[in-house]
């Protein structure tokens, strides 16, 4: 009895709290760049839940990775500024926990002060929570609505490039280690 071979491209679901508009040249970037991670048919969008119903209904079988992108125009529940009793980190730990901290990304956009270091490390220093639970944290100025390009510096790349890979060797290690155990168990 031979074990299944598990697929060598990750299930992304991009999500937002600004309309699937607002991310499409980000989905487009991923696919025309990242062909060898992501299959253009396994990466979506999945609007963000606006409630604690819809949060409990959000469904995450089936992602192997989650982008997170939070507008900083956008006010409200999804506010990461409301602290961690927020949707938002509420959100984020539940990703965390079912999916892993390798496996959860958040993206900044429509950040004030742009692509900077400085940017990331004002980001960070306010919301220390959402850099304990996410393997990735980007700060961009505009994501490119209607498929136009994405701003993103040779770092940033590199960073968003790394973290697909990490969720990848991180989804064949798990894979390949729940099927040893299973033939192990099966064996005996």
């Amino acid at each position: 009895m031979g074990c299944k071979q598990s697929k060598n491209r990750l299930s992304i679901a991009v999500c937002s709290n600004s309309g699937e508009d607002s991310v499409q040249g980000l989905i487009r970037h991923i696919t025309e760049n990242m062909p060898d991670v992501v299959e253009p048919a396994d990466l979506k969008f999945m609007p963000l839940p606006y409630n604690m119903a819809d949060m409990k209904e959000f469904e995450f079988c089936g992602i192997d990775a989650l982008l997170l992108c939070h507008s900083m125009d956008i006010k409200g529940p999804f506010c990461s500024e409301l602290g961690s009793n927020s949707i938002y980190h509420k959100f984020l730990y539940k990703a965390k926990r079912c999916l892993g901290k390798k496996k959860v990304a958040v993206i900044v956009h429509d950040y004030k002060l742009g692509l900077s270091l400085e940017a990331l490390e004002t980001y960070s220093k306010n919301n220390k929570s959402t850099s304990n639970m996410t393997s990735l944290v980007l700060t961009l100025g505009r994501l490119a609505a209607g498929g136009g390009s994405t701003q993103l510096t040779d770092v940033q790349l590199d960073e968003f490039k790394s973290f697909f890979e990490g969720a990848l060797s991180c989804r064949r290690i798990i894979g390949g280690a729940f099927y040893r155990f299973f033939y192990r168990l099966i064996r005996q």
